[in-house]
């Protein structure tokens, strides 16, 4: 070891110490609940972490102050509260709630074709697709072929667990199980190619 080195360690030694002296219950007490610091502002003065002081606290048993509005300063609740009076528009619903005929309408604003996670109420068949135990085996088949290696990446799996089949041509558009429009795919992979063009996919 460098003597640089040994220096920098003993001087880090040296001050943790120090400080793990410091951080007595009455100091603590002291600083943390009399004075009403925070944890990060004692840890700056000890020259410690934060999680070091917080830690003591607990090993001592002190109560830890509440956390939040009461802590922010007036000034700054008085900047959000004329910051809001600027920006009307911005919290209109603040304080408000939809009627029951306004949240039905947004509700069925969003179902089906007007969804854009919609694919056509294929919910039920892929169900009783990915059941099926045909197609379990047509999976397995597809592993075996591949030798059960990702054909995008080459990683091997062990099966089901980090591997999965993917359709070339989506199940959705082609209903084509055949193994001629399966590969596997790692679970990584899979995600990466699902839904692109078979221009932009290379397959090992």
């Amino acid at each position: 070891m460098s003597e640089t080195k040994i220096k920098r360690t003993f001087t880090i030694s040296k001050h943790l110490l120090k400080s793990r002296k410091e951080i007595s219950k009455i100091f603590l007490e002291n600083e943390y609940l009399t004075q009403k610091k925070s944890i990060h502002q004692i840890a700056e003065e000890l020259g410690c972490g934060s999680m070091t002081v917080f830690n003591r606290l607990v090993d001592f048993s002190i109560p830890r102050r509440h956390v939040g509005a009461e802590h922010v300063s007036e000034e700054r609740k008085q900047f959000s509260r004329d910051w809001n009076k600027a920006h009307p528009e911005i919290n209109k619903m603040k304080g408000k709630h939809h009627s029951i005929e306004t949240r039905r309408r947004m509700s069925q604003s969003r179902q089906r074709e007007q969804n854009g996670h919609w694919k056509g109420g294929l919910t039920p068949e892929y169900n009783l697709h990915h059941n099926n135990p045909e197609w379990a085996k047509r999976r397995i088949e597809c592993y075996q072929r591949d030798h059960y290696t990702c054909r995008t990446c080459g990683k091997k799996g062990n099966g089901s667990r980090n591997l999965q089949a993917h359709h070339i041509i989506p199940w959705r558009i082609s209903r084509d199980d055949n193994l001629d429009n399966l590969v596997t795919a790692c679970l990584k992979c899979h995600r990466k190619i699902e839904g692109k063009p078979l221009e932009v996919v290379c397959y090992l």
